[in-house]
C-alpha cells in the first residue's frame, strides 16, 4: 500500500529497487506498480520521470506489469536538429501495440508546440492506432501552447476509441477549435461523464456540449460563443 501511494505521487518505481533486497523483491513482484509507461524517443525534461526511451526498456516494464491495466503516455517533440526521425518515434511507440493496448485504461499524448507540422506528428504516430482500446477509461491530449493541424494525425485515434465501451473522461488542452468541433461529432463524445477543455485561443460554440447528456463534471477555460439563431434552446446538463 505504501508503494502504491508512492507511485500515485508520480515518483519513479526504480528508486524502490535500490533500498534493499526486500524492497526490491516486493516492488518487482507487485505488478500494478509497473502499470505506467512514458514513451519518448526525444530528450526528456527532468520533470518527466521514469521515461522509457528504448524498446528494451519498454519490454522490461511490460514484463514486470504482468496482466495489470496500463497507463501510457506518448511524448512527441520538440523538432530540432538533434531530434529523432519520425520513424524512430513510430518504432518506439509500436512496442506497446497489440496486447498491451488492450489493457490501457489511460492514454495521454503530449505534443511539443514546436511539433507544429502535421506530417511530423502523423509519421511519428504512424501505425500506432490499430487494433482496439476496449479498456480505455480516460484520454488526455495536451500541448503547452495552442497547436493546429491535429485532427488529421489523430483521426485514427478518434475512430479507434469509438469502439471503447467505457470512456467517461477526456482532457483536451490547446488542441485548437477545429479538433474539438470534429471530436464532438463522434459517438464517444455523447457518453462522456467528465470533460475538461483548456483552450486559450479561439472561441468555442457552446452548443457542442448539447449532446453530452451524461456530463457530471465540466471544466472549460477559454471563450464560449453562441450562434445567433432564432428559437435556440438552452443547453441542459441534468447530471452536472
Amino acid at each position: 500500500m505504501v508503494f502504491e501511494y508512492y507511485v500515485r505521487l508520480d515518483c519513479p518505481v526504480q528508486v524502490l529497487l535500490e533500498v534493499n533486497r526486500q524492497w526490491r523483491s516486493v516492488a518487482l513482484f507487485t505488478q500494478p506498480l509497473w502499470r505506467r509507461l512514458l514513451l519518448s524517443a526525444d530528450a526528456i525534461p527532468p520533470s518527466l520521470r521514469g521515461a522509457c526511451g528504448s524498446s528494451d526498456a519498454i519490454k522490461l516494464v511490460l514484463e514486470r506489469s504482468g496482466a495489470s491495466k496500463l497507463e501510457i503516455t506518448l511524448v512527441l517533440g520538440p523538432d530540432g536538429p538533434n531530434s529523432p526521425k519520425p520513424e524512430d518515434r513510430a518504432a518506439l511507440f509500436k512496442t506497446v501495440k497489440g496486447d498491451p493496448l488492450l489493457r490501457v485504461t489511460f492514454l495521454c499524448i503530449i505534443i511539443n508546440p514546436q511539433m507544429t507540422l502535421e506530417d511530423l506528428v502523423t509519421h511519428s504516430l504512424e501505425g500506432f492506432f490499430e487494433g482496439g482500446l476496449p479498456s480505455l477509461e480516460s484520454m488526455m491530449i495536451a500541448s503547452a501552447y495552442a497547436i493546429g493541424n491535429l485532427y488529421g494525425p489523430l483521426e485514427a485515434l478518434l475512430k479507434l476509441i469509438e469502439g471503447s465501451p467505457n470512456l467517461p473522461s477526456v482532457y483536451l488542452e490547446n488542441v485548437n477549435r477545429d479538433f474539438i468541433i470534429k471530436a464532438s461529432a463522434y459517438k464517444f463524445w455523447k457518453g462522456l461523464a467528465r470533460l475538461t477543455i483548456r483552450n486559450e485561443t479561439d472561441a468555442i460554440d457552446a452548443t457542442i456540449f448539447a449532446s453530452c447528456a451524461n456530463l457530471e463534471f465540466l471544466s472549460f477555460s477559454g471563450e464560449l460563443s453562441c450562434p445567433d439563431q432564432p428559437f435556440r434552446k438552452p443547453v441542459e446538463f441534468p447530471l452536472l
